[in-house]
């Protein structure tokens, strides 16, 4: 009897255990809304029916982990929520996590929304996708979120193409080296009615920049995420915590619509300095609070024009750090930009002139086109007759090149001079005739990836001045002289070295025309076949260069 009774009770719980993992298994279609998870329920195990998508590293899964865990550590709302977290000393190429929800059934309700809380930390993204059978791939992003987010944020937006099979999925996405790390909270699904919800998207002017001035108007983007007409409410901006003015939006912002508004009252920011603009919408009933306010730093750096010449920068000055008044337009990736290093990194491992050179270095395959413009400071070249750009620089990879801009106003499109593309391991010169000067003029170097390959490329030695006498602002310890300057026929160069050096002649926009080499310290070269106009040549080896202009009649 005994053994009976111990074989029903056998019996009896693994019935119980197949039958609640039968449970589990099944996972019907979720049809009850609103629908709401908070990761409260299963300790820090993921919610029943809830799966996994994992590519690249395990350790970058998603895991549901209590609040002391994390930042920020508290959860949105409760005890817990789920997290990815990851961190390399090493480069590692898209690690991607997803997150996948159960399975929804939608054909009941007229417009599902799906909001959800998150945070991110430093170098990770957030993509949300759904899709509406079983069978199909993943390729829907809803949105994506590539930026630090240090607090929780909440999100509300429409899930499109309802039908009785639909899921979300959360990716987590890291790329490079270093943290990163992504937070969700309080997931639902519910009908899109009744719903207050206005957000401020997106300050859009002022932004950080060069001589900022004390009436700087401020743009904003307002979005209206919910379902009701948008009126009536406020609007406040702050300056450094204190604020400024109070306004009332009187228009109106349909439901799903997103407008523009500039605030009445310009801020003050002529002061050479890092300010913090907040904007915050008041309205009642408002669904979610976190979308309400936005703070954004402004830098404002005095940069009087450059009117000295001849000018010269050569990066020795701020060790590896741009020098002041310098821009530099960055794309998606961070890797793709122009550093300041030391001379003995890269390839080759000098400086032109100095101890330090501006650098940009990129490896990889299969990535979509980066661009990155290194820019100058700006220039006022109406006091100079002939202005010529002069550098060194050095491209000695394949699908390299260095592309040469200008543009002569504060709204002017960029201007392509020239672009270098020559592979070499040692330091070339090139010198440009800056065309259409103004007291408005900036210079961009710009550099271009695209595929795959390695990708390095250098400058050093920038330099602007008149057209008469290149040398001055080239490092030269060999002084050169020409006659006759103009000429017709053969023009005469004399030097003081016997060195053996590399003559190049240049046009003026920085075309190599004719090129030879030599250790004599006078000689001659025909010009009477060169187009009239003006020339520059140049002497150089690995110690000298030295740069002269000549007009040929």
């Amino acid at each position: 009897m005994r053994k009976l009774i111990l074989l029903l009770i056998i019996f009896i719980t693994i019935a119980i255990f197949f039958m609640e993992n039968a449970a589990y298994s099944q996972c019907n279609p979720v049809v009850k809304f609103p629908w709401i998870e908070g990761f409260e329920n299963n300790g820090t195990n993921i919610p029943p029916c809830w799966s996994h998508g994992i590519t690249g590293d395990p350790d970058w899964e998603w895991t549901v982990t209590p609040n002391s865990i994390g930042t920020p550590s508290i959860a949105q709302e409760g005890s817990y929520k789920a997290r990815s977290y990851y961190s390399s000393n090493t480069f590692v190429f898209l690690n991607r996590s997803m997150l996948i929800t159960p399975v929804f059934d939608l054909s009941a309700l007229n417009k599902p929304v799906l909001v959800y809380w998150h945070t991110q930390k430093e170098k990770g993204s957030l993509r949300v996708y759904y899709r509406n059978t079983p069978s199909e791939e993943w390729r829907q992003y809803l949105q994506t979120y590539s930026y630090n987010i240090p607090e929780w944020q909440g999100e509300i937006m429409l899930l499109p193409n309802k039908s009785e099979y639909y899921q979300v999925a959360f990716e987590s996405v890291f790329s490079g080296s270093g943290t990163a790390e992504i937070q969700l909270d309080n997931i639902i699904i519910m009908e899109f009615a009744n719903i207050m919800d206005v957000e401020v998207a997106e300050i859009i002017t002022p932004f950080s920049g060069e001589n900022l001035t004390n009436s700087e108007p401020v743009k904003i983007l307002l979005k209206n995420n919910g379902s009701e007409l948008l009126t009536g409410f406020t609007l406040q901006l702050e300056l450094d915590g204190t604020i400024i003015t109070t306004e009332t939006y009187t228009d109106s912002i349909s439901s799903l619509e997103q407008v523009e508004y500039t605030f009445a009252t310009a801020l003050d920011l002529s002061v050479e300095t890092t300010f913090q603009i907040k904007v915050t919408a008041i309205a009642e009933n408002d669904y979610i609070f976190s979308n309400n306010s936005i703070t954004f730093n402004v830098e404002n750096i005095i940069c009087p024009k450059i009117t000295s010449f001849p000018w010269i920068e050569d990066f020795e000055n701020n060790g590896t750090e741009f020098p002041k008044c310098w821009d530099m337009t960055i794309p998606y990736s961070e890797y793709w930009k122009w550093n300041i290093v030391p001379a003995s990194e890269g390839t080759p491992s000098t400086a032109f002139s100095g101890n330090y050179k501006a650098y940009i270095y990129h490896a990889f395959s299969g990535l979509p086109e980066y661009t990155s413009k290194l820019i100058t400071p700006t220039f006022d070249l109406s006091a100079i007759n002939t202005p010529v750009l002069t550098f060194g620089y050095n491209i000695h990879r394949q699908n390299s090149n260095i592309s040469v801009y200008y543009k002569n106003s504060p709204i002017g499109e960029w201007t392509l001079l020239k672009t270098f593309s020559d592979n070499n391991t040692d330091w070339q010169t090139a010198a440009i005739l800056l065309p259409n000067k103004s007291d408005y003029y900036k210079i961009a170097f710009e550099s271009t990836f695209k595929g795959g390959g390695i990708y390095e490329a250098q400058l050093d030695k920038i330099s602007i001045s008149e057209g008469e006498d290149t040398s001055v602002f080239l490092y030269s310890v060999n002084n050169i002289s020409l006659t006759p300057n103009p000429v017709q026929n053969l023009l005469k160069i004399s030097r003081q070295s016997t060195e053996r050096v590399s003559v190049n002649i240049y046009n003026s926009i920085g075309v190599l025309i004719y090129s030879f080499e030599t250790s004599e310290t006078d000689f001659q070269v025909n010009v009477s076949k060169f187009n009239s106009g003006i020339y520059f040549i140049c002497l150089s080896n690995n110690n000298m260069s030295s740069t002269k202009q000549f007009v040929k009649q």
